[in-house]
């Protein structure tokens, strides 16, 4: 296999899209590193521009295995040197394997379509491993989809994908909402709005949440501005038994995922 040296513009183009949101955006593409990432954006390998590799990957069966069945699905396979693969890469110690994907792209209307959804609407989320964290969460407790608004953590930052797990991949997620159009549309959707805030005294296992549900979840410093719980429905909360003065965003968004999947009966 052709062997791509540093100054090809294939690797400063993967360089581009590691470290800049922009033009992940611009380009519609991201990059996934790791045995574990690319293992699982193989399950939807239409979405798979090129894999690069080193020959850090020569005694890793499960990176064997992902090449194979990428040459399979005629999928451009590139060797690049250790060093390089290393310079490129966004991660500590890298194993080796990278992908160039195109984006994931949902429209609001396909989350909305399903009987007795389970939605999550994130509101300037700024973490990037918080982001990740709740879409490991999402898929983990089976939502149906979550909406990113406007002003939140691009969805393909590195980070994130890397604590989403691969779930990245399984969920549609809709990006760049106009917050307050998107309640609207759900309300017509006659989905319940929950806002999630500290201010509550309605505890999230009162409300019935085994109707059509979405919950709203603010950044995690400001929480929710005031124009916004106003249109909710409910505004309910988790409670804190002990000294801790909150919950992190991730783990509320858990705690509330898991509490409507009890509810259905984990079905």
């Amino acid at each position: 296999m052709t062997k791509l040296e540093k100054s090809n513009p294939k690797i400063k183009y993967l360089r581009k899209l590691i470290k800049k949101d922009s033009f992940r955006k611009q380009e519609k593409k991201f990059v996934v590193e790791g045995v574990r990432l690319v293992e699982e954006l193989m399950k939807y390998p239409e979405k798979i521009e090129a894999i690069f590799y080193s020959s850090k990957t020569n005694d890793n069966k499960r990176a064997a295995d992902i090449l194979k069945k990428a040459r399979l699905k005629h999928i451009p396979c590139w060797l690049v040197s250790n060093d390089l693969i290393i310079s490129i890469s966004d991660t500590c110690t890298s194993q080796g394997i990278i992908a160039l994907a195109h984006a994931f792209e949902y429209e609001l209307e396909d989350l909305l379509l399903k009987d007795k959804c389970i939605l999550l609407l994130l509101n300037e989320i700024q973490d990037p491993g918080n982001l990740g964290t709740i879409i490991r969460a999402a898929d983990a407790f089976k939502a149906t989809g979550i909406i990113l608004s406007k002003g939140t953590v691009d969805l393909y930052n590195p980070k994130t994908l890397r604590a989403s797990m691969g779930s990245i991949f399984h969920l549609p997620v809709a990006t760049s909402a106009d917050i307050l159009d998107t309640i609207k549309m759900l309300d017509e959707m006659g989905a319940m709005i929950l806002a999630s805030s500290l201010r509550s005294d309605l505890c999230i296992d009162k409300v019935d949440l085994t109707q059509n549900i979405c919950f709203i979840i603010g950044n995690e410093a400001r929480g929710l501005p005031d124009e916004i719980v106003m249109l909710s429905d409910k505004v309910i909360t988790i409670p804190i038994l002990g000294s801790a003065e909150s919950l992190n965003v991730a783990l509320s968004c858990a705690i509330m995922l898991y509490e409507a999947a009890r509810q259905r009966n984990f079905q």
